[in-house]
């Protein structure tokens, strides 16, 4: 009796019939290629769970119509394809069911390079995914897989797309070490994306951005780069809670990071060198944190128009305005940063409840400028033209600047429509004015000193 388990155990890696056409998989067994297969429509379907199918580096080719290999219902399971090349198909692979496992595919010249719609709890490793005229890759209401060691290259859209599949969306899964480069529009495009992971992602010289979300909500975006894409990354309306972790981004055409309608997402650990319009957008993103960066803009550092951000132990050094905050810049957090530019430190217009806490800025123009109201300033150094201009243009509530070092050459302090505020603890060291007031009552200067100044203006 043992003997007989044995023998059905192992019977099928020897009695399955090897494949030498396009055909239809309806028993369980493992299957195996003996040669090219070269078909019109669907070549290898899958309709059975419990099939082993080794192409043994044979090419499956079509004539641009079917799917290459397809499994033909999202009931089936237990499911492994191996050692195949597809290329010249509608659909290279179209995937679903449970339990499936594919490595070693290399997938070329089909129109969308591979579907998975309704896949759960799989394993795909070692796949490259090239010269599609479509998507390379796309994931489709599919829940709980593993993606590992991918190249999706020089795909006509985007390298892979992640979406959902009706009301089901594709969640908790995890893409790990990837290539995404030289397609026809993003490297990586999720619309939306719940719950997912990515991990040790390269993604260089895509048509448009980097990595593009929309509608995607708590993703784990980890040990990735950019290069030379338009935006690095661009999280459009409704993508929030998701984590940025250790990336760097180089050379790409427009902003490092172009936040729009995207809020409450985490920044942290990233370095971005030579984006050529500048390195952080915000409109309308708001309650977002940005810690522990440095960026290296050709253009601005940051360009604000959001609500309740935080930006936090970070450098700045730019050629442009390093951090401007436009209207419906509200309750915004400087801490712990240093600024070198060519342009203007911090330039706010119409900014309201502005904190800054231990920033040292170095500038060409003035190191503050601020035109809004309420402003809450402490541990401060500057070097620049000038140091800090506040403007409000209606009567402001309490603002309180402290603990301040200005080293300028033409002003020191310049306050217009600025009233019932405190300056304590300032130094001025100004080649020309140290302190000029317009239009500014019941204003408090306590433990200050101004000095090397022609005048002193009020």
């Amino acid at each position: 009796m043992r003997y007989l388990f044995i023998f059905l155990l192992l019977a099928p890696l020897f009695f399955s019939p090897p494949i030498s056409t396009c055909t239809t998989i309806n028993t369980p067994g493992n299957y195996f290629l003996t040669n090219d297969l070269i078909g019109s429509g669907d070549c290898i379907t899958i309709s059975s769970s419990d099939v082993y199918l080794d192409c043994a580096g044979f090419t499956l080719r079509g004539d641009g119509t079917g799917n290459g290999i397809i499994i033909s219902t999202v009931s089936l399971n237990n499911i492994v394809i191996a050692n195949c090349r597809i290329e010249s198909f509608n659909n290279g692979a179209f995937l679903r069911g449970t339990n499936i496992t594919g490595f070693n595919l290399n997938i070329t010249n089909n129109s969308l390079g591979m579907l998975l719609r309704g896949v759960s709890f799989s394993l795909f490793y070692n796949f490259a995914v090239f010269n599609n005229s479509n998507d390379g890759i796309e994931v489709r209401g599919s829940l709980d897989n593993v993606f590992f060691n991918f190249s999706s290259y020089s795909n006509g859209r985007d390298g892979i797309l992640i979406r959902a599949d009706g009301s089901i969306n594709s969640e908790r899964n995890l893409f790990y070490q990837f290539n995404l480069s030289l397609n026809g529009r993003h490297g990586m495009r999720l619309d939306p994306s719940l719950n997912n992971t990515f991990f040790s992602f390269s993604i260089f010289d895509n048509v448009r951005d980097g990595i593009s979300a929309r509608n995607s909500l708590y993703n784990l975006f980890e040990n990735f780069s950019t290069y030379r894409n338009y935006h690095s990354i661009s999280l459009l309306g409704g993508t929030r809670y998701n984590t940025l972790r250790n990336f760097y981004s180089e050379l790409n055409v427009h902003e490092t990071l172009d936040l729009i309608g995207s809020s409450n997402n985490t920044y942290e650990n990233f370095l971005a060198y030579n984006d050529l319009f500048g390195s952080i957008h915000l409109i309308s993103a708001d309650g977002n944190y940005f810690s522990n960066f440095s960026i290296f803009p050709l253009g601005f550092g940051i360009n604000n128009e959001g609500d309740y951000n935080v930006f936090s132990n970070f450098s700045i050094q730019s050629t442009s305005s390093s951090i401007g905050l436009y209207p419906i810049s509200s309750y915004i957090k400087l801490i712990n940063g240093e600024i070198n530019t060519s342009g203007l430190g911090i330039f706010g217009l119409g900014a309201f409840n502005l904190s800054s806490w231990n920033l040292s800025i170095t500038s060409s123009f003035d190191s503050i400028f601020i035109s809004g109201v309420d402003v809450n300033f402490e541990n401060l150094s500057l070097r620049g033209s000038s140091g800090i201009y506040l403007y409000f243009p209606s009567n402001s509530f309490f603002s309180s600047v402290k603990n301040v070092e200005i080293n300028s050459n033409v002003f020191g302090i310049y306050l217009l429509g600025v009233n019932n505020s405190l300056f304590e603890n300032i130094t001025i060291r100004s080649s020309q004015i140290g302190s000029l007031f317009q239009s500014a009552f019941n204003n408090t200067f306590r433990n200050s000193l101004i000095t090397n100044s022609s005048y002193f203006a009020l």
